[in-house]
């Protein structure tokens, strides 16, 4: 990790992403495109979880970040902010951002204020945008081209053998 990485200011969810792709997809679009136009990083609002079946469940399952990276966004750990506020000795403070009235101009009109720590959007108004419209905001290098999406932002649906894991592995997880 170089010097300058803990020293970045961040996007984010004010909750937890949900493990439902579609909606994950949904979610990452727009904070893409908030990402790219402040030039800060995605943190993945998804705690790690334990347990022996909870593998695709975790933040690095559902969050594709070589898509995102594509697309010319970085991502950041849940617990960024555990280390960056020491190396920027400041207190993490949290910005929330409303999308309810006129959500894609609130959106265009956002720059990169170096005052505000973090950048939190609710997600369900996150999910109530248009991604049409936002696709027409990140354009080709955004991953929208000729009117349709060309990148999903969500790791795979499935597992292709579900039956590797057996359920009589289950209890083994409460140990873990």
């Amino acid at each position: 990790i170089d010097d300058g990485y803990y020293l970045r200011r961040t996007v984010s969810t004010l909750q937890p992403i949900p493990e439902d792709l579609d909606k994950v997809d949904k979610i990452l679009k727009v904070l893409s495109y908030v990402a790219r136009k402040t030039n800060r990083p995605i943190r993945v609002n998804k705690k790690v979880l334990t347990g022996y079946n909870s593998e695709a469940k975790q933040g690095y399952a559902l969050v594709s970040a070589n898509t995102l990276r594509t697309a010319g966004v970085e991502i950041v750990e849940d617990l960024y902010w555990a280390r960056a506020t020491q190396a920027q000795k400041v207190i993490r403070s949290v910005h929330e951002v409303s999308l309810l009235n006129n959500p894609i101009q609130v959106l265009q009109s956002m720059g990169d204020d170096m005052t505000k720590l973090e950048y939190g959007f609710d997600i369900d108004q996150l999910l109530t945008i248009d991604l049409d419209a936002i696709g027409n905001l990140v354009g080709e290098t955004g991953g929208y081209v000729s009117g349709q999406w060309t990148l999903r932002f969500n790791c795979p649906y499935e597992h292709d053998r579900p039956e590797a894991i057996r359920r009589a592995n289950d209890k083994l997880a409460k140990l873990w």
